[in-house]
């Protein structure tokens, strides 16, 4: 009786330790992934509130993207709280979309045909299948090796796949180290020739320029009224004491 208990016991243990593997391994990624409560992921996939749109969104800063192998792409746009995945095929033809709420940084990997999204706050990663549904959400653990997969993997800003070199970058002149975000998205084929398939530089240049402008207005008219606050207070305190005398 004592030998039929281990050996329910063993089974069980190996059956816990199946289930945790497979449904780890659910999301194909180079992070170190772990499982979390079915409460956790309702939540979860509430707060996000994912929907699919079909028309290409245009205008907005590029925050992440990813090549496939098949030469997909997968672009991670930002606007405010609102974030978007644009996918193109190889020829940059969008493709469709995903919307959804993201209050942080978020990065993007391809699984197969379905894309995961990474949520960098909340340490979160969710497999969306093409038509928007959320297959699996998994916890990215914090350690060194995924901090380092964050920063040189995906947020890189450059993939090869073949002869094929994929690039998001800015084109500011000097104000592009003042960019936090990318305004560009190249192509280069195996014969050096460049295509652009998504291009906001200019009402990003703009809106960039705008904000200089306003912050190099901003400071000075402070420094006027701090000084003529200052003044004021010294004039007032020199009228005080002459009354007193």
């Amino acid at each position: 009786m004592k030998m039929m208990k281990n050996i329910f016991a063993t089974l069980l243990v190996l059956l816990l330790l199946s289930y945790n593997c497979l449904t780890t391994c659910a999301i194909n990624s180079g992070f170190d992934l772990e499982p979390i409560s079915n409460e956790r992921k309702t939540q979860i996939q509430n707060n996000i509130d994912i929907s699919v749109f079909e028309k290409e969104m245009i205008g907005n800063t590029i925050e992440c993207f990813d090549v496939n192998d098949d030469g997909m792409i997968a672009l991670g746009t930002n606007k405010s709280s609102t974030k978007y995945v644009s996918v193109y095929n190889s020829q940059g033809v969008f493709q469709y979309g995903y919307q959804f709420n993201c209050s942080g940084s978020f990065g993007i990997e391809w699984n197969d045909n379905n894309i995961v999204i990474y949520f960098v706050r909340s340490d979160i990663a969710c497999l969306v299948t093409p038509v928007g549904e959320i297959e699996e959400i998994l916890y990215i653990k914090n350690t060194s090796d995924n901090n380092s997969y964050w920063n040189n993997n995906v947020f890189a800003t450059t993939r090869t796949v073949g002869n094929v070199e994929y690039k998001i970058q800015n084109d500011f002149g000097i104000l592009n180290i003042l960019s936090t975000s990318y305004s560009q998205l190249a192509i280069q084929d195996s014969n050096g020739q460049i295509k652009t398939i998504y291009d906001v530089n200019s009402q990003q240049l703009f809106k960039l320029v705008f904000e200089i402008v306003c912050i190099l207005l901003f400071v000075p008219i402070c420094f006027f009224i701090m000084r003529k606050s200052t003044k004021k207070k010294t004039g007032d305190g020199s009228m005080s004491s002459d009354k007193l005398g």
